[in-house]
């Protein structure tokens, strides 16, 4: 028996690959339930650039079922504040929030075994992989305890945030983690990252303390790109502190 499916929305797009839907480039205005079935087949998937540059799109409910969310599916969807993502999805594929600059909600059914959100930041179930914090929120963040590494893009565009505390065990700040933050102003880096990477903290016009430890033994040369007002606090000698003298950035000598 077939069953009743809800009517397409508008403008979404699709196709059937071996017995099942594939979400494909679509342009939805406002709120968008993607149908659980469609031609009584199961939604599994939506592909990379699904909704690229989906202006209009305001919030998206991901049906249970599907199980991937391609790279970059919701890229410039700038007006886009909430997303909800069912206990199915297995895989969120690099930069599916790309400059989603209006982005504060992200729900993780709690049944899911891949993913969960915590106060609307995305993370790995294992809590290990900070994936993505919204673009709206407090002026104050502690990444929590347990956390190894900052994905890339995690912090992109973010427009509230002014101070982040990252505490020792994350290793890992991914490229382009805090790109175009415009309201952070300081930040220290942990112990235990040994590397600050491509354009990491790229165009943060706001940033003027940035406190690097001894472990830091590598910096990308674009790391602080059109991030003017830096001053770099760090030890004598150190790899940061002879980063900072090449590239005349302002240096506060720290003490041991």
């Amino acid at each position: 028996m077939k069953r009743t499916e809800p009517k397409i929305p508008n403008g979404l797009n699709y196709k059937i690959v071996d017995d099942r839907v594939i979400i494909t480039k679509s342009s939805v205005i406002g709120s968008l339930i993607i149908p659980e079935f469609i031609e009584n087949l199961p939604v599994t998937e939506i592909e990379a650039k699904a909704f690229y540059f989906c202006v209009h799109l305001k919030s998206v409910n991901i049906p249970e079922g599907v199980t991937e969310i391609g790279d970059k599916a919701f890229d410039y969807c700038k007006h886009l504040t909430s997303v909800i993502i069912p206990a199915s999805v297995a895989k969120i594929g690099s930069d599916v929030f790309f400059d989603c600059y209006s982005l504060t909600e992200i729900q993780v059914a709690d049944d899911n075994l891949n993913y969960k959100s915590i106060d609307n930041v995305l993370f790995s179930k294992d809590g290990k992989i900070l994936v993505k914090y919204p673009n709206w929120g407090p002026s104050e963040y502690r990444v929590p305890d347990g956390v190894t590494e900052i994905a890339k893009y995690a912090f992109l565009d973010n427009v509230d945030l002014r101070s982040i505390i990252i505490p020792n065990g994350v290793t890992t700040i991914g490229e382009c983690a805090f790109r175009y933050h415009g309201t952070l102003e300081s930040i220290i880096i942990p112990e235990t990252v040994t590397k600050i990477e491509y354009r990491t903290f790229f165009s943060c016009k706001n940033l003027t303390s940035v406190t690097i430890p001894a472990s830091v033994t590598e910096i990308d040369s674009e790391a602080f790109y059109i991030s003017d007002q830096i001053t770099i606090h760090c030890f004598r000698n150190s790899y940061a502190q002879r980063y900072a003298d090449e590239l005349e950035i302002r240096v506060v000598i720290m003490d041991k």
